[in-house]
C-alpha cells in the first residue's frame, strides 16, 4: 500500500516550483488592495506624487527603487493602491523558484524541495503581508534571488540582486553578512556585485534627497531604537507585538519544525541561512516595532526550508500525517489569530463618519494620516498619542465642544466611553462629549 502521508515525494522540486510561479502572482492578484491600509501606504503614496523623505513621503531612507517602480505604474494610469502593491505580487512569481534554488544548492532531496515549497505557499504570512501596497514582497524575492545566486555560481549576479534590493528596503542589508559563509573569491565577487547594484541607484537618490535630509535621516534611524521603533528597547506595540510575533514567525507548529530543522539541515545549509538571515532576524527583534509582521516576511522562505528538513527527518506514515495535520491545524489557527485583516483607509474613514457624525473633531493615532488622507481637505482629524494629550488641546481650544471622537490607539478612552464603534481593523472609535474631559 503507498503511504499517503508522503505526498511531496510524488512530485518534483521543477514542477513545484513551475506551478508557485504562475499561481502564486495569480492568486495574491485576487487579494489586490481596493485602497490604501495604514499610515506607512499613505506615505509610500505622498511619495508618487512628490518625493521627499523630510516629510515622510515616503519616510526615510525613501525606498527609492521602489518608489520609481510604483511611479512607472502610476504614470501608466493605476490607482495608488495598484500601483504600491502590484510589484510585488509580480515579482512573487520568482519566490519560489528561488528558495528551492538555493535549497538545491546545499544538496536537500527532491521531495524535501517539494515540501518547502508547499510550506511557503502555505504561510499565512504571505497572504497577510504579500499583497498589501508595501514594498515587502517585492524586496523579500529581489533578496532572495540574490542569496540563490550568491550560493550558487554566480556571486556577483547575487551582489547586484542584494544592492538593488537595498533600494527597495533599506533595512535588508544585514543579509550582506551572507558574504561570510562563502569562499574567498566569491565573496570577493559579492562584494564587487553589492558595490554595483547600489551604485545603480544611489547617485539619482542623492540628487533628488533634499537639503539637511542626511541629518535627518540619521535621527530617525536612531529613531528605531526609540519609543515609535522598538518593541524590545521601548516597548512600541507592545498591546499587539505578540499578534505581529506570531503572525511574523509562522504558524507555531512550523516554527517548532523550523527549531527542529536548524538540527537536521545539511551544516553547509545551516551555516549560510544563519550568516545571512540571522543578523536580519536580530535587526528585526531589536530595531522594529514587532507588531508590524511584515518585516518577518524575508524569513517565510528559510522556515519552509528547514521545516521541510525536520519533516523528512520524521519516520513515514502515522507520524508523519499527524505533523502535517498539525500544520494546517495551526495554520488555522493563526489566521483566525489574525483577524481582522489591515484597513482599508476609504472605509475606515467612511465608518469614522457614520460612528460619529456630530463630532467636532477626531483624534487618532497612527490612523490618522489614513484617515487624513480619504478625508475632505480640512477635516478636523488630529494626531494625539494619549487621553490626556487631548484634554491639553480642549483646554488650549476653548471653542472645541459637543462631542469627539477619540480611537482606540489613544491610551484611555475605553474607561470613559464603554466598548466604542467598531471602525475596521481592529480599530474603534469612542464618542465622547468633550465637556466630560475639561
Amino acid at each position: 500500500m503507498p503511504d499517503r502521508s508522503d505526498f511531496a515525494a510524488r512530485l518534483s522540486a521543477p514542477a513545484a516550483a513551475r506551478v508557485c510561479a504562475w499561481a502564486l502572482p495569480v492568486l495574491l492578484a485576487l487579494r489586490l488592495p481596493a485602497a490604501l491600509d495604514g499610515a506607512d501606504s499613505v506615505n509610500f503614496a505622498l511619495g508618487l506624487l512628490d518625493f521627499d523623505p523630510a516629510l515622510e513621503q515616503p519616510h526615510f531612507p525613501g525606498y527609492p527603487v521602489y518608489i520609481a517602480l510604483c511611479r512607472l505604474l502610476a504614470w501608466a494610469g493605476l490607482p495608488e493602491a495598484l500601483a504600491l502593491a502590484l510589484p510585488g505580487v509580480l515579482a512573487s512569481a520568482a519566490l519560489v523558484p528561488a528558495q528551492l534554488a538555493l535549497g538545491r544548492r546545499f544538496g536537500l532531496s527532491e521531495s524535501a524541495l517539494v515540501c518547502a515549497a508547499v510550506l511557503l505557499f502555505a504561510q499565512p504570512l504571505l497572504w497577510f503581508e504579500g499583497p498589501r501596497p508595501m514594498p515587502d514582497l517585492l524586496a523579500t524575492t529581489c533578496a532572495w534571488v540574490a542569496l540563490a545566486l550568491a550560493a550558487g555560481e554566480r556571486p556577483g549576479a547575487g551582489g547586484v540582486a542584494l544592492g538593488v534590493a537595498l533600494g527597495i528596503r533599506i533595512d535588508l542589508a544585514p543579509l550582506a553578512f551572507a558574504a561570510a559563509a562563502l569562499p574567498g573569491k566569491a565573496r570577493v565577487r559579492l562584494g564587487a556585485g553589492l558595490a554595483l547594484g547600489i551604485g545603480l541607484w544611489l547617485p539619482a537618490f542623492l540628487c533628488a534627497l533634499p537639503h539637511g535630509a542626511p541629518a535627518r535621516g540619521l535621527a530617525f534611524a536612531l529613531g528605531h531604537f526609540s519609543v515609535w521603533g522598538s518593541t524590545a528597547l521601548a516597548g512600541a506595540g507592545g498591546s499587539s507585538a505578540a499578534r505581529g510575533l506570531a503572525l511574523g514567525l509562522a504558524a507555531p507548529v512550523l516554527f517548532a519544525l523550523a527549531l527542529f530543522g536548524v538540527w537536521r539541515a545539511p551544516a553547509p545549509l545551516r551555516r549560510f541561512l544563519a550568516w545571512a538571515l540571522g543578523p536580519y532576524l536580530l535587526w528585526v527583534l531589536i530595531g522594529q516595532n514587532l507588531s508590524s509582521a511584515r518585516h518577518f516576511l524575508p524569513l517565510a522562505p528559510a522556515l519552509g526550508l528547514l521545516a521541510a528538513c525536520a519533516l523528512g527527518a520524521i519516520p513515514r506514515g502515522a507520524l508523519r500525517g499527524l505533523a502535517y495535520a498539525s500544520l494546517a491545524a495551526s495554520a488555522v489557527a493563526l489566521v483566525a489569530l489574525a483577524r481582522p485583516p489591515h484597513p482599508n483607509g476609504r472605509e475606515l474613514y467612511a465608518r469614522a463618519s457614520a460612528a460619529c457624525p456630530d463630532c467636532s473633531a477626531i483624534f487618532a493615532g497612527p490612523s490618522q494620516r489614513l484617515l487624513e488622507h480619504y478625508a475632505p481637505a480640512g477635516a478636523p482629524l488630529y494626531r494625539r498619542a494619549s487621553l490626556s494629550a487631548v484634554r491639553l488641546d480642549l483646554e488650549a481650544w476653548p471653542m472645541l465642544g459637543g462631542a469627539i471622537g477619540i480611537t482606540s490607539e489613544l491610551a484611555g478612552p475605553a474607561s470613559l466611553a464603554g466598548r466604542g464603534a467598531e471602525i475596521g481593523g481592529g480599530l474603534r472609535l469612542y464618542r465622547i462629549d468633550a465637556a466630560a474631559l475639561r
